[in-house]
């Protein structure tokens, strides 16, 4: 049981608004061997765009596709490209956010990864 544990690792962090007019961020971060699950939710939903990611090959691209989507944005997708290629691991993104805190979402996430 015990090597199973240090296989997964949730690191789940609150961030608040800037100021009363911005909701505060939920992020998740659920990490495995050789990949990542990240989450963020403003509302408390999600998986409302859920995507999934590989690492680019050499001098590539990286390659997605949309899991799961309720609305006609790809923010998921395009989230989960750029993390798997700046991570160089595969990368699960689940997102309900509006489109102005994606990239807010982003950085936290990042921010999350680098501790």
């Amino acid at each position: 049981m015990s090597d199973v544990q240090l296989l997964i690792a949730v690191q789940t962090k609150y961030y608040a608004g800037s100021d009363a007019s911005q909701p505060g961020i939920v992020v998740q971060v659920t990490r495995l061997r050789g990949s990542r699950r990240e989450q963020a939710a403003a509302e408390g939903h999600l998986a409302r765009d859920w995507a999934c990611a590989m690492p680019p090959g050499k001098g590539g691209q990286s390659t997605g596709t949309t899991l799961f989507r309720t609305t006609g944005s790809d923010a998921a997708l395009s989230m989960a490209c750029r993390l798997a290629k700046r991570l160089q691991a595969q990368v699960f993104v689940a997102l309900d956010v509006e489109s102005r805190l994606v990239m807010v979402v982003e950085k936290r996430i990042v921010d999350s990864l680098a501790v």
